[in-house]
C-alpha cells in the first residue's frame, strides 16, 4: 500500500497528538463568597481555619482566599491546606510559601482536578507556623449558606472569603460538548430554520446554473462552503427587514408565523430541487445544488466543515459556566429582544426601562434573536447566549467567504476562517463585552460586500445581484451602523481599484458607478421605513448634532489591544501577505489597504478639521483589525504554501494538499487550546444564584415592586450596574431603579440628572441612612445586593429600623423597605 510522504504523517500525528489532550483544558470560577469585613482568627497551628462548601462542577482544582496579615512581620515558613471528602477523609493537600506574599494579596492553592467533584461537599483547613501573625479574610455574617466557617474543626458564624476553581482536560470537555449536543438537538431545526433556510432559498433564485466553462476565481454559488457562507449572510438580512416592513403594515410577527414562513420556504426550496434534478436527469448534466465536485473540492468542503464544528465547539465552550451574558451592555440587549418578542413588531420606543426613550438603536441582533426564542421556546437571556456565539461562529464563516472571494483562493479563506476563529483573541473576546449587534453586522458584513463587488463586476445574473446585493445593504444598514460604515468604505475601496484598473485598460467606467448606484438605491428602499424614522428622531429632538459631535475622551485609543493574543504575529503574516500581494495580486492589496485607510480616516474626522462622532471610535476600529489581517494571512500562508507545489503535476499535489488541510487543522486545534477561555470574571455581573434569587422575585414580589440595584460611575458620566441586580427587569420581570446604559443617550436632561443623583448616591453608600434621598425620589419598595455585590452590602440593612430581610441564598439577598422607613437625608 502507498504510504503518505514523511511529512503528511507528521501533520497527522499532530492532529492526533493534539486530540489526544497533552495540553491544557479550560479553567473557570465555579464557587466564590466575596465579601469580607474582618480577618479571620490566625492561622498559627494545623488546621486552624477553613471552610465546608459544596462544588457546583466538575475538575475541583484550587481554592483562592485574600491574605490579611496583623502588624507583625511575615514569618517564614509556608501554608498548608488540606481538603477534606465527606467521610472527612484528607483527599489533597497544597502549600504555598509565605516569604513572598503580602497584605491582601491573594493566596492560591492548586491540586490535581477532581473529575466527580459536583455537587459533592467538601471542607479545607488551613495550617500555618507557629506564633504567625497571618490569616485570611472572612465575613462576620453567615453570607454563603451551603457551607459554613471552620476554627479549629469546628462550625463558627462568619464564612471565609474563598473562590474555588476547576479545571476540565480535552476528556472532560469533549463529555460537556457530548452532553451539550444532546441537550441541544431540539434546537438544531430552529438554527437552520433561523441562521441558514431563508438565505439559501434566495441563493436558489439569485443562481441560474450560469457557470461560463471553467475559470480560476472564485464563484461563490459553485463553491459548496460558499454557498453555505452567502446563505448565512442573507439570513441574517432577512429577518430585521421582515421586522421592518412589516412594521408599516398591521401585521404582527410571532412563532406561529414564522414556523408557518419557514414551512413554505422549506416546501419551495424542496420543489425548486426536484424540478432542478428532473431537469439535469433529463439533460444528463451535474445537479445545481452539488455541481461535479473535483477532489480539491472535495476536500475544501471537508475542510470547511471541520473548522466549523472546531470554531462552533470553542465557541459553545466559552460559554460554559454562565447564567447570564455578561457586561452591562448584554442587559439592554436582553432588553430590546424582549420588545421584539412581545410585540411582534419594530418598537417605537425602549419602553418604561428606559422611559420610553424613543427605539432608533440597530436591531438586527435583536430581530434574529426575538424569532429564535420564539422557535426554541428559550428564555431570552439563554437564547442569547446561544444565538450571540452562533453569530460569532458564522463571523469566520463570512471571512471565508470575504477572503476567498478578494483574493480568488480557497485556501486562503480556510486559513483566513482558522485566524478568526480560533487565532485571533477578537472576536472571541467580544462574548465577554456582549457586543452582539457588532457581531451580527459583522457576520453580515461579507455577503453583502461579495455581492456588491459582484454587481460592480457586473457578474451575471446581474440584475438578481444588484437586488440582493440592496438587500443586503439594507439589512446592513439597521443592523449596525459601524459596521455598515466598515462595508462603505470596503464598497468603495473595491469601486476605486476597479475604476483604476478600468482607465487602465482604456475601458469606460461609468458602468460600474451606476451598477454600485443601483445597489445603493435598492438598500435605501429596503431600509426606507428606518431611514425617515431615524431622521424624523434626530431632527426632532436636535439630537442629530449630539450623535455627530462626541468627546475627544470617547475615541481615545488602547493600542495594547492590538497585542493581545497572536495579533503580533498576524501583523507580520498580514505585512508578508500585502508584500507578495502586490507583486501577484495588486488589486486584491489594493482593496484592502485603501479601505483600511478609509475607515481609519472616517473614525478620525479630525484629521481633515471635523468633529468626532458617537458612530464610531479607535477602539471599534482596533478590535475589528482582526478582518484585514485575518485576509492578509490567509493570503501570505496560501502563496507561501502554493510555490513548492506550483511545478508538480495534479497527481502529485493532491497528497500535498490533504497533509496541508490536515496541517491547518492540527494549528486549528492547537491554538484553539490557548483560548478556551476568554471571558474576563470581571465583567460577569449575574450568576446562577442571582437567577436563583430573580426567579424568588418574580413568584413572591408584587409586579409594582421597585428596585434599589447597585451601581457604578461606568462612561462619559453614565452609571452602569455592579452585580444581578441590573438583570432583573428581564429574569424577574420587575422595575429597578438603574436603567439599561442606553438611557445615556436620552435627549431629557431632567431624567438624566435624576437618574445621575440616584446612581451617585448609590455608588457612594456607606449607610442605610444615606440612602434616604434616593429610595423617596425612585419610589423604592425593595432592596437587592447580588452575588458580585458593590457598594450596597448585606451589613448596611441587617438588623436595621425599616429594613426587612426577605430571601438570601448566602450570595443574593433581597430586602424590603417597610413603609415607616426613615426617608430624611
Amino acid at each position: 500500500m502507498r504510504q503518505f510522504p514523511r511529512w503528511v504523517r507528521a501533520a497527522l500525528f499532530l492532529v492526533a497528538l493534539t486530540l489526544s489532550g497533552c495540553s491544557g483544558g479550560i479553567s473557570g470560577v465555579d464557587v466564590e463568597q466575596p465579601r469580607l469585613d474582618t480577618p479571620a482568627p490566625k492561622i498559627d497551628h494545623p488546621d486552624a481555619v477553613g471552610q465546608t462548601f459544596v462544588a457546583s462542577q466538575p475538575g475541583l482544582s484550587g481554592i483562592e482566599m485574600i491574605l490579611a496579615v496583623y502588624p507583625d512581620p511575615m514569618p517564614l515558613g509556608e501554608f498548608k491546606l488540606g481538603l477534606f471528602d465527606e467521610q472527612n477523609h484528607e483527599i489533597r493537600t497544597a502549600s504555598v510559601s509565605l516569604a513572598t506574599l503580602r497584605h491582601n494579596d491573594p493566596i492560591r492553592f492548586d491540586f490535581a482536578p477532581l473529575p466527580d467533584s459536583a455537587g459533592r461537599q467538601y471542607a479545607f483547613t488551613l495550617s500555618g507556623p507557629p506564633k504567625s501573625p497571618v490569616t485570611v479574610w472572612a465575613s462576620k455574617d453567615d453570607v454563603y449558606k451551603q457551607g459554613a466557617m471552620l476554627v479549629d474543626g469546628q462550625p463558627q458564624p462568619g464564612d471565609i472569603d474563598f473562590k474555588t476553581y476547576v479545571h476540565l482536560g480535552y476528556v472532560d470537555l469533549l463529555g460537556v460538548l457530548a452532553r451539550d449536543l444532546v441537550n441541544g438537538l431540539a434546537i438544531v431545526v430552529p438554527i437552520v430554520a433561523v441562521f441558514f433556510m431563508p438565505g439559501y432559498a434566495l441563493t436558489l433564485w439569485l443562481d441560474r446554473q450560469n457557470r461560463n466553462g471553467a475559470s480560476k476565481e472564485f464563484r461563490m454559488l459553485q463553491d459548496v462552503p460558499g454557498r453555505f457562507a452567502l446563505s448565512i449572510g442573507l439570513s441574517l438580512a432577512v429577518w430585521p427587514l421582515l421586522f421592518l416592513l412589516l412594521s408599516v403594515t398591521p401585521i404582527r410577527l410571532n412563532g406561529a408565523f414564522v414556523w408557518a414562513l419557514i414551512i413554505v420556504v422549506a416546501a419551495i426550496i424542496g420543489v425548486v430541487h426536484v424540478r432542478r434534478w428532473r431537469r439535469d436527469n433529463a439533460s444528463d448534466q451535474p445537479h445545481a445544488f452539488l455541481p461535479h465536485l473535483t477532489r480539491e473540492d472535495w476536500l475544501v468542503t471537508a475542510t470547511f466543515f471541520a473548522l466549523l464544528v472546531i470554531v462552533g465547539s470553542l465557541r459553545a465552550l466559552h460559554v460554559f459556566g454562565l447564567a447570564v451574558s455578561p457586561w452591562v451592555d448584554s442587559i439592554q440587549h436582553a432588553l430590546g429582544v424582549r420588545l421584539f418578542a412581545e410585540s411582534g413588531r419594530l418598537p417605537t420606543t425602549w419602553g418604561p426601562s428606559i422611559y420610553d426613550a424613543p427605539f432608533i438603536y440597530h436591531f438586527g441582533f435583536h430581530s434574529v434573536t426575538a424569532v429564535f426564542t420564539w422557535l426554541t421556546g428559550l428564555d431570552i437571556p439563554t437564547a442569547m447566549l446561544i444565538a450571540g456565539q452562533v453569530m460569532n461562529t458564522l463571523v469566520a464563516v463570512g471571512v471565508y467567504l470575504l477572503t476567498a472571494r478578494l483574493t480568488g483562493r480557497r485556501s486562503a479563506g480556510l486559513v483566513a476562517m482558522t485566524v478568526v476563529g480560533t487565532v485571533s483573541l477578537m472576536p472571541a473576546y467580544y462574548l465577554t463585552w456582549g457586543r452582539y449587534t457588532q457581531l451580527t453586522g459583522l457576520a453580515l458584513l461579507p455577503a453583502a460586500a461579495v455581492l456588491a463587488f459582484d454587481a460592480i463586476d457586473a457578474r451575471p445574473p446581474v440584475g438578481r445581484r444588484i437586488v440582493l446585493g440592496g438587500f443586503a445593504a439594507g439589512a446592513l444598514f439597521v443592523t449596525h451602523y459601524r459596521v455598515l460604515l466598515m462595508y462603505a468604505a470596503l464598497v468603495a475601496a473595491y469601486l476605486v481599484v476597479e475604476t483604476v484598473a478600468a482607465v487602465v485598460r482604456r475601458r469606460w467606467f461609468a458602468p460600474l458607478w451606476m451598477r454600485i448606484g443601483v445597489v445603493a438605491a435598492v438598500a435605501v428602499v429596503f431600509a426606507l421605513p428606518w431611514v425617515v424614522r431615524l431622521a424624523l428622531t434626530l431632527l426632532q429632538s436636535g439630537s442629530l448634532a449630539a450623535w455627530l459631535n462626541a468627546p475627544s475622551t470617547f475615541n481615545t485609543p488602547h493600542w495594547g489591544l492590538l497585542a493581545l493574543g497572536y495579533q503580533r504575529e498576524l501583523l507580520f503574516l498580514s505585512l508578508v501577505g500585502a508584500l507578495i500581494g502586490f507583486w501577484f495580486r495588486p488589486k486584491f492589496v489594493a482593496v484592502v489597504l485603501t479601505s483600511t485607510a478609509l475607515t481609519v480616516l472616517v473614525t478620525n474626522p479630525s484629521a481633515i478639521g471635523l468633529s468626532n462622532s458617537w458612530i464610531f471610535s479607535n477602539d471599534s476600529l482596533i478590535i475589528t483589525a482582526f478582518l484585514p489581517l485575518a485576509i492578509l494571512t490567509g493570503y501570505a500562508v496560501s502563496a507561501v504554501f502554493s510555490f513548492p507545489t506550483a511545478h508538480l503535476s495534479e497527481r502529485q499535489q493532491w497528497p500535498v494538499r490533504l497533509g496541508l488541510a490536515a496541517l491547518l487543522l492540527a494549528v486549528a486545534l492547537w491554538t484553539a487550546d490557548g483560548m478556551l477561555t476568554v471571558v474576563n470574571p470581571v465583567t460577569v455581573l449575574a450568576t446562577q444564584d442571582d437567577v436563583a434569587a430573580a426567579a424568588w422575585i418574580r413568584d413572591n414580589t408584587p409586579p409594582t415592586a421597585r428596585f434599589l440595584v447597585n451601581s457604578r460611575p461606568w462612561q462619559e458620566g453614565a452609571y452602569a450596574a455592579t452585580d444581578g441586580g441590573g438583570w432583573l427587569s428581564i429574569l424577574a420581570d420587575r422595575a429597578t431603579t438603574l436603567p439599561p446604559v442606553s438611557y445615556a443617550y436620552s435627549s431629557s436632561v431632567s431624567l438624566l440628572d435624576r437618574v445621575t443623583r440616584t446612581q451617585k448616591a448609590v455608588s457612594e453608600a456607606t449607610s442605610a441612612d444615606a440612602l434616604g434621598p434616593a429610595i423617596s425620589a425612585e419610589g423604592a419598595t425593595h432592596i437587592y445586593i447580588g452575588a458580585k455585590g458593590g457598594s450596597l452590602k448585606p451589613e448596611m440593612f441587617l438588623n436595621k429600623p425599616g429594613f426587612r430581610l426577605l430571601y438570601t441564598n448566602g450570595a443574593a439577598w433581597v430586602f424590603e423597605i417597610e413603609s415607616g422607613v426613615s426617608r430624611a437625608p
